[in-house]
């Protein structure tokens, strides 16, 4: 009887064990049911989660700290001169729209760029090189800020 106790012990405390999951610092977590559901509900904080449905269940995780992603293009400028530029967009993911984010967008970070580009595309050809270097960078930034 001490044998079957110890064993269903060992087996509950194993189970115990495996059926929780962990979302690391600086991310949160999403809920994949069994099955490929998204939990729509509930975002997960960085920490440990204990249940009975991580056993079946699994986490994703996203990194919501900020990120800066920094890409150079050449654009034809107001002149009809190519001109480079160098564009830097800090992001960061919101929390609350995860779930939305994971359902919606298979690669967000390729979908950012690709934003970027056609955004910058818009903006440098209303200027020359010289007024985007220095009399009218701010305005420039603050049009390709409005458009991201």
């Amino acid at each position: 009887m001490k044998k079957l106790t110890f064993l269903l012990m060992l087996v509950f405390g194993l189970s115990f064990l495996s059926s929780c999951t962990t979302v690391e610092p600086g991310h949160k977590g999403l809920e994949i049911e069994w099955g490929g559901k998204t939990n729509m509900d509930k975002v997960y904080p960085e920490g440990m989660d204990i249940g009975l449905h991580w056993m079946f269940d699994e986490m994703v995780e996203y990194d919501v700290r900020e990120k800066t992603i920094v890409q150079t293009f050449q654009f034809n400028d107001k002149n009809n001169m190519l001109t480079g530029i160098e564009v830097a967009v800090d992001y960061n993911l919101d929390p609350q729209h995860l779930p939305l984010l994971h359902t919606k967008i298979k690669d967000f970070e390729t979908k950012i760029a690709k934003t970027i580009k056609s955004a910058s595309k818009e903006v440098v050809p209303q200027y020359t090189a010289s007024e985007l270097n220095l009399t009218k960078r701010n305005e420039a930034e603050q049009k390709l800020s409005e458009i991201l």
